[in-house]
């Protein structure tokens, strides 16, 4: 097939081609808004101490009997 000097880019059939692909990456962010909550959960536990102290008393009685006089 004959090309006329001006024409260089066109494609001849039978002619082998090259193709070149270039790859770009495109991040296109998409939002999903959401909410959250966090929720404490405490336990109290009440501990009740009676301390208690243990005294001890001695009761000691004396009995001063005296003989009867004559």
């Amino acid at each position: 097939m004959f090309m006329r000097p001006g024409n260089r880019g066109m494609f001849m059939p039978g002619m082998p081609m090259q193709v070149n692909h270039e790859y770009s990456t495109v991040i296109i962010p998409h939002l999903h808004p959401v909410h959250g909550i966090t929720v404490h959960h405490q336990r109290i536990i009440h501990e009740h101490y009676f301390p208690h102290q243990h005294s001890s008393v001695g009761n000691i009685v004396y009995h001063h009997h005296l003989p009867p006089r004559n």
